[in-house]
């Protein structure tokens, strides 16, 4: 459980900074304190279910984007998935012209690095 309260608050750490919101616009406009965002965005706490929708519905995203699988059920090094949900995060904010550009270039990149 302690992996899946992190994960879920690094990924909506993510995303609310890939909005430019600060913790403080997203405590309200969910109705919770910055204490409460903080605590979850640091793996302490998990949201509530409710509270998970609207930090879903305030960051533009579904509840599955915040719990997706492949990272909350993970046993990934901490510096590793950080670094997938904010690259995860940046994609979201992209165009699907953008999207195209950044999936060629990640392409490009192991593709030198596979040799």
């Amino acid at each position: 459980m302690d992996m899946f309260k992190k994960n879920i608050g690094l990924r909506i750490k993510a995303l609310r900074m890939s909005l430019g919101f600060s913790q403080e616009d997203l405590a309200a406009q969910i109705e919770r304190s910055v204490h409460s965002i903080s605590q979850i965005e640091r793996g302490v706490n998990a949201p509530s279910l409710e509270t998970a929708v609207k930090i879903a519905e305030a960051l533009n995203c579904s509840l599955d984007d915040l719990v997706h699988a492949d990272i909350s059920r993970s046993a990934k090094s901490g510096v590793r998935s950080n670094a997938e949900v904010q690259i995860w995060a940046t994609l979201q904010g992209l165009t699907d012209r953008e999207l195209e550009a950044a999936g060629a270039a990640i392409k490009a990149f192991a593709s030198v690095r596979d040799g």
